[in-house]
């Protein structure tokens, strides 16, 4: 299996750390605001990082799978790679549930009372995204209630249905918001994805998140 494990840090916003030799053959990538795969001229900061993170088969389409890590995470265990895959298995995605909210309705509840109470951090990450309508949109999809995922950290196969629901996920995101969590669930909710939670207790001391830097 051809694997690569990828971040990106456009804008600065954090600080990347590389990673240590892995136990498996996996190819690092790291993107930054010079060496982005395209000039994504009509995408901001915050969208350019998202495309690396959703749009990864359109421009490594050579890996069977792929592993992503958010530019403030920080690997420490020459394992990580290893155990993402053993998780992944026969599954198209593996992904940390959320460590704070379980649902769809709840994280939206959260982000619209916070920034509406003025929440400096939130309002200046989302404060000019209509998070109302989509949270409107997901309603008439009934979604309220499904889990909300940490998309900090995943892996996922290269395979048609797992592309078409990261196309669907990328699609939204510009449609409504780069609040890309909860649009995560509508969009592997509406393809034919088999998927794993997995559990922060088998990845201890693989990993640590660090704050943004602004």
């Amino acid at each position: 299996m051809r694997v690569a494990i990828l971040t990106a840090n456009i804008g600065g916003v954090d600080e990347i750390k590389g990673i240590p030799r892995q136990t498996i053959d996996v190819d690092y990538y790291a993107y930054f605001d010079n060496n982005l795969p395209y000039p994504l001229p009509n995408l901001n900061n915050r969208l350019k990082s998202k495309y690396v993170k959703i749009q990864t088969h359109r421009f490594l389409p050579g890996y069977d799978a792929y592993i992503w890590i958010d530019g403030r995470v920080e690997i420490m265990a020459d394992v990580f790679c290893e155990e993402m895959i053993r998780q992944l298995g026969d599954n198209d995605v593996a992904i940390f549930g959320h460590p704070d909210r379980e649902t769809v309705g709840q994280e939206y509840e959260f982000m619209l009372d916070q920034m509406q109470k003025g929440n400096h951090y939130l309002f200046s990450r989302y404060g000019n995204q209509d998070l109302k309508a989509e949270y409107e949109f997901m309603k008439t999809q009934h979604m309220e209630d499904w889990p909300v995922y940490a998309c900090t950290i995943f892996a996922r196969k290269n395979n048609g249905n797992t592309n078409e629901a990261f196309n669907e996920w990328w699609r939204r995101s510009i449609e409504f918001s780069y609040f890309d969590q909860t649009m995560f669930t509508y969009a592997v909710a509406k393809n034919p994805v088999s998927f794993k939670t997995l559990n922060r207790s088998d990845f201890k001391n693989q990993f640590i998140l660090n704050r943004h830097l602004k």
